[in-house]
């Protein structure tokens, strides 16, 4: 057994026949039949070595190697005969791992959140590195800076991005702490959440509808919560209970800003809408919603018109009127 964060080397050593025989041929290493490195033997020897560098605890399982000039199809049907068990000593769970999805221009992109916990105890490290693994492969890597939280991005996900995703901080050639896996499914990730207003007068109530519109609808049976944020700040929250939607009725607002809904699905995704500009209709008379501006201007002169030609027009019948009865 070893422990997370470790190295390993592996040494595959074929037969002299077998180099003679097949020169130029590669040496494969094997993790439970699957082919995970390949070291071509430019120099005709009978040994490669594979090394591993800062494991993590799904790459345990049973190792073999073989060589040859086979194609990797057949050698993936390679024995067990000769074959090492690797067992991962796992390190300890501490870090938070979270993943916010992000609209794009070209599609969906995503965002991994890693930091330490406010309640974990851990202040004032100087050093470090974080680092993103996707189903135990190193994806990327930061240095620690002055803040003890970094941000993993991947733009315009699909479905080969599919897997599930740790977050690991080390210091030096050692783990220390490693969050929970979190699965990136791409198939989740496609649902669009909007937010609309209705503009009223400053000091008035104001009432925001935080939905997933149309067909693209998040089952009511999931377990999650909508927000409402004014500039970064949170305002309100409510439990998702049965419908898809959630309506936040503020009081006296006062304070024009801009409003963004968000939908938590436990702790694994986030779903922002677009931001949605609050600008009283006494101020610019316009509604802002889903980043579009709409006028109200021209359509209320067109009212006032309507409304002084009909009060014209009784005016004048009331005269004819009055002057009927003399």
């Amino acid at each position: 057994m070893v422990n997370e964060g470790a190295k390993v080397a592996f040494k595959c050593l074929a037969s002299s026949e077998n180099v003679v025989e097949t020169p130029g041929g590669s040496f494969y290493l094997f993790q439970d039949k699957k082919i995970v490195q390949v070291q071509p033997n430019v120099e005709n020897l009978r040994l490669g070595v594979f090394k591993l560098k800062h494991i993590v605890v799904e790459q345990a399982g049973r190792y073999s190697c073989a060589y040859g000039l086979e194609s990797q199809e057949r050698l993936g049907d390679v024995t067990n005969e000769n074959s090492v068990n690797l067992t991962i000593k796992e390190s300890q769970v501490l870090l938070d791992l979270k993943l916010v999805k992000k609209n794009s221009a070209e599609g969906i992109d995503v965002e991994f959140i890693c930091s330490f916990p406010e309640d974990s105890g851990i202040r004032n490290i100087q050093k470090g590195l974080f680092e993103l693994r996707w189903d135990g492969e190193l994806l990327s890597s930061q240095y620690l800076t002055n803040s003890s939280e970094v941000t993993f991005s991947i733009v315009n996900v699909n479905e080969n991005n599919d897997g599930n995703y740790v977050c690991v901080f080390r210091l030096g050639e050692i783990y220390a702490v490693k969050s929970p896996p979190v699965k990136l499914q791409y198939s989740a990730l496609q649902f669009s959440l909007l937010l609309e207003v209705e503009q009223s007068p400053k000091g008035k109530d104001v009432t925001f509808a935080c939905l997933f519109p149309g067909e693209n609808r998040i089952s009511h049976r999931a377990i999650g919560t909508f927000e409402l944020h004014r500039d970064g700040v949170l305002l309100a929250s409510q439990p998702m209970k049965g419908l898809t939607a959630a309506l936040f009725k503020m009081k006296n607002i006062n304070k024009t800003g801009t409003y963004v809904c968000v939908f938590r699905l436990g702790t694994m995704y986030t779903f922002k809408s677009e931001p949605v500009i609050l600008q009283f209709t006494g101020i610019n008379n316009t509604k802002e919603t889903q980043g579009r501006t709409e006028t109200y201007f021209l359509p209320n002169v067109i009212r006032l018109i309507l409304s002084a030609v009909v009060g014209l027009v009784l005016l004048f019948f009331l005269c004819n009127a009055c002057g009927n009865k003399r």
